[in-house]
């Protein structure tokens, strides 16, 4: 029979073992592909995985130009550090939660892999920035309040009250001096408590020399500018009238501005109550005048901030916040003046 044949034997068993074979393969592949859809399904589906990678790359873009930030906006610069020790946990916790995802090591772990790589790099390379311009940053503190207490000290000899306004050379000395010591605190709060107590010193000296001029300060002071000419300027206007009034039934309101000439927009990811959440908001600041009367009595006109934001996330809506009152003693001289100033 041909079935006693051997070549024919041989034939089958060759086939047979073909046969298997295929079917190992499948087999094979099939345990790979239900094993990668596990792992798939293991991390919350596809859905989540690209949620996790835009949450990934939207953290650590935060920290992508830390170096250019901390030379040039020092205020910035810490706020961003206040953030850097979560944005490491939330990374971490995106590292454990992927790992066995990754074992699977194929085309969809491949992007994510990659995402979370390069948000690790970012981030350790803002711990070595950390260490790079520790020094730097405290020299450049330490030379900006020398170079605030000079102009305190010649706004005094030479009876420059505009030193002291809201716009003065001793007020934006004192405001880069704060930025840069709460910069080299948020890198090494240590290290940087000598240029704390530098600072509190520097600061009563200006506060006490703003006295010495206070009443030439207050004369030479303006209203606040309005810079915004935006379609809905006068709504806002109105608007922050309306609460301050509502906080201060008692004052009576001479004059509303807006100082800031435009919206300023900031998107990003932010730490609160231990995570991350996602705000795409715009600020601006209007300033309310109101009728005051000085230590002695006579009359002034004070003004304050009012917050406003809006919400990009809910339909762009507008939230007012009205700074709080300080006792007299403790308001800014910047932020006193004449009446007479509403006729110019």
């Amino acid at each position: 029979m041909p079935g006693s044949d051997p070549q024919v034997a041989a034939l089958v068993d060759e086939l047979n073992a073909s046969l298997a074979g295929y079917n190992k393969a499948i087999a094979d592949a099939t345990a790979l592909l239900e094993g990668a859809k596990k792992a798939v399904e293991d991390v919350g589906g596809m859905a989540a995985i690209r949620e996790d990678i835009e949450r990934i790359d939207a953290i650590a873009n935060q920290f992508g130009a830390f170096e250019a930030i901390l030379q040039q906006r020092p205020a910035d610069a810490a706020a961003l550090l206040g953030e850097h020790a979560p944005a490491l946990k939330e990374i971490e916790a995106f590292e454990s939660k992927y790992a066995e995802f990754f074992k699977q090591n194929n085309a969809d772990t491949a992007q994510i892999r990659r995402e979370l790589q390069s948000a690790r790099g970012t981030l350790d390379g803002v711990t070595q920035l950390k260490t790079q311009y520790r020094e730097w940053v405290i020299d450049r503190a330490s030379r900006q309040m020398e170079e605030a207490a000079m102009i305190i000290e010649r706004g005094v000899a030479e009876r420059r009250p505009a030193f002291f306004g809201e716009n003065g050379g001793v007020t934006q000395q004192l405001r880069m001096s704060d930025d840069l010591v709460k910069l080299a605190v948020a890198i090494d709060a240590g290290s940087a408590m000598p240029l704390v107590e530098q600072l509190g010193a520097l600061k009563a000296k200006g506060k006490q020399a703003g006295d010495a001029l206070k009443a030439e300060i207050i004369a030479a002071n303006l209203l606040p500018s309005d810079a915004y000419r935006g379609s809905d300027a006068d709504a806002l206007k109105a608007e922050a009238k309306r609460l301050w009034l509502e906080r201060n039934p008692g004052d009576e309101v001479v004059h509303v501005a807006i100082p800031t000439p435009q919206w300023k927009r900031e998107t990003k990811w932010t730490w609160f109550n231990d995570a991350f959440y996602f705000t795409d908001r715009s600020d601006l600041q209007a300033a309310v005048v109101f009728k005051a009367k000085s230590e002695t009595g006579e009359p002034e006109l004070h003004w304050y901030p009012v917050d406003i934001t809006k919400d990009h996330q809910n339909g762009d809506a507008l939230k007012f916040s009205p700074w709080v009152k300080e006792p007299l003693d403790q308001l800014t001289v910047h932020r006193r003046l004449l009446p007479d100033k509403l006729k110019h």
